[in-house]
């Protein structure tokens, strides 16, 4: 199982602790691991347009930050979406269901980018 898998597991886990009661900071935290789960699986996507080579894969998703996950979300989920040279050489679109995941991103509680 993958990263960012497992770390969405790990946060369904978290937001289902004290279900009738549940406490803050476990809220937060379940809240703040599914972004890092999203964050993995966003990061690992994007490595795979520019190589199939598990090490070059790793490389460049190491190269993604959050400000650069922010600015992208803004970008893809204004009325007229902006898509990077890089991104578009590579034939994605913003589709519908990417627009929202973006609108999601900045939604983000605790969110400082």
């Amino acid at each position: 199982m993958n990263l960012p898998q497992r770390l969405l597991e790990l946060a369904q886990s978290m937001a289902a602790m004290d279900a009738k009661r549940p406490r803050q900071a476990t809220l937060r935290r379940a809240i703040s691991t599914a972004y890092y789960s999203l964050f993995h699986l966003l990061t690992t996507e994007y490595a795979a347009l520019f190589s199939s080579d598990p090490v070059a894969k790793a490389a460049i998703a190491r190269t993604v930050n959050h400000k650069d996950i922010a600015t992208t979300a803004r970008d893809f989920s204004s009325s007229t979406p902006v898509m990077p040279k890089s991104l578009k050489s590579k034939g994605v679109v913003v589709t519908p269901e990417l627009s929202a995941v973006a609108k999601g991103i900045l939604r983000t509680p605790g969110r400082t980018s």
